[in-house]
């Protein structure tokens, strides 16, 4: 069998393992500064159809120790929940280490339960990453992958995409950038997506503009931006020569033609020749 490689989203939750966030008390304390990826490629309607999560985990403890797991579990903080993301034992074997600081650096296999994936991208806060050793096997150190949201979200200000804030409209086929608090809880983008038709959602944010859903370039800490019935053309001759290209606004020398992996077919948009895959900004053909 054969298949060709794919791009892929990374999603990086940086987070602070702490014996003093186990339930109980640790017999050790620790901490470790730790970093989850969560690496995916993504179905034409933004869903996750594959992943590996990977741990940079940089533990320090009291002295030397056998480390028995490293997993991520389904629970809110304060409470105990059942491994969904194995990687010791299950994937990397125990061990003890050498000195009392160190580092694991591992991944898993390609994932198979793909709804915990999703649901640790669109609440991390309901998942924390554990470690055990020998002497505490309950758990030494741990930390939620997200924090508790629970504010409403507010937008603040939704303007063009190149940023002019005096405008007050956009026209059909415009980039606009969203921005406010509590839009989102996990980085979101394209890199790993394959399809024809935008996504109206990502790791659980969706816009609606006028009552209907919005096609989504990316969802970060940063602003959400969105194309409300964005159209665009990508002729076939251009779709394998990577070019800078102009724009209707004034755009930085960065923006730049990209590969279209396969016809792309945007909301609104009738003929299947027509596409575009773009860096972020909104492009016109030449």
């Amino acid at each position: 069998m054969r298949a060709h490689m794919r791009a892929t989203d990374a999603t990086i939750f940086n987070v602070l393992m702490d014996s003093a966030n186990e339930t109980a008390n640790t017999n050790a304390k620790g901490t470790a500064p730790t970093q989850v990826g969560v690496i995916t490629t993504r179905a034409e309607d933004g869903t996750v159809d594959g992943g590996v999560v990977a741990f940079d985990v940089n533990y320090r403890m009291p002295s030397t120790a056998t480390i028995t797991g490293l997993h991520i579990h389904d629970a809110g903080a304060g409470v105990n929940g059942a491994i969904t993301v194995p990687l010791i034992p299950n994937v990397r074997p125990s061990f003890t280490t050498t000195a009392p600081n160190g580092t694991i650096f591992d991944y898993t296999p390609a994932a198979t339960n793909l709804a915990v994936i999703a649901d640790i991208l669109a609440n991390p806060e309901n998942h924390y990453v554990n470690l055990h050793t020998s002497v505490d096997p309950g758990g030494m150190m741990r930390s939620q992958l997200g924090p508790i949201v629970s504010a409403a979200p507010t937008v603040a200000a939704a303007i063009a995409a190149n940023n002019d804030k005096s405008a007050t409209a956009v026209e059909p086929g415009g980039l606009i950038s969203i921005y406010g608090s509590n839009l989102v809880k996990s980085t979101a983008t394209l890199s790993g997506w394959q399809g024809c038709v935008l996504p109206s959602s990502l790791n659980g944010t969706s816009v609606t503009i006028g009552g209907k859903a919005a096609p989504l370039l990316y969802s970060m800490s940063r602003p959400i931006r969105s194309t409300p019935r964005f159209r665009s053309t990508c002729p076939p001759e251009r779709r394998r020569s990577p070019s800078r290209v102009r724009s209707a606004w004034a755009l930085p020398s960065t923006s730049r033609w990209l590969p279209c992996p396969r016809d792309l077919l945007l909301p609104g948009s009738r003929r299947p020749e027509e596409c575009r895959l773009f860096a972020g900004q909104r492009e016109q053909p030449r």
